[in-house]
């Protein structure tokens, strides 16, 4: 039991978002990233490992979509580490369907 609590085995966090679009049923995101400075916020965005990205890995699996109001897809995502903003850049990013009501990485997942 001690070995199990060492190496969190049956720990598993997850959590639940709305992504605007369509997602597909399940699927793993592995995507550096890097939490940077823009403006008077901290963000995380994807950045290769050898420019100082850390390793992130998200598994998510989609519970529902709806075609409403241009698709929206309800997801369940377990963070296998815990990057800052790991949940909305990995769905902004990975998945190029940010969370809804994100005025951040909305934004700049259309830029990239």
């Amino acid at each position: 039991a001690k070995d199990m609590v060492r190496q969190r085995a049956f720990w598993q966090r997850s959590f639940w978002g709305v992504a605007c679009g369509r997602t597909p049923q399940t699927g793993t995101v592995s995507l550096p990233l890097k939490q940077v400075r823009h403006r008077e916020r901290e963000i995380s965005q994807p950045m290769r490992e050898v420019d100082g990205g850390q390793p992130a890995l998200t598994e998510f699996r989609t519970v529902m979509y709806s075609p409403l109001a241009s698709g929206m897809s309800l997801l369940e995502m377990n963070l296998y580490t815990g990057r800052f903003h790991q949940s909305r850049a990995h769905c902004a990013f990975g998945l190029r369907a940010p969370l809804l009501g994100d005025p951040i990485c909305y934004d700049f997942s259309y830029r990239i």
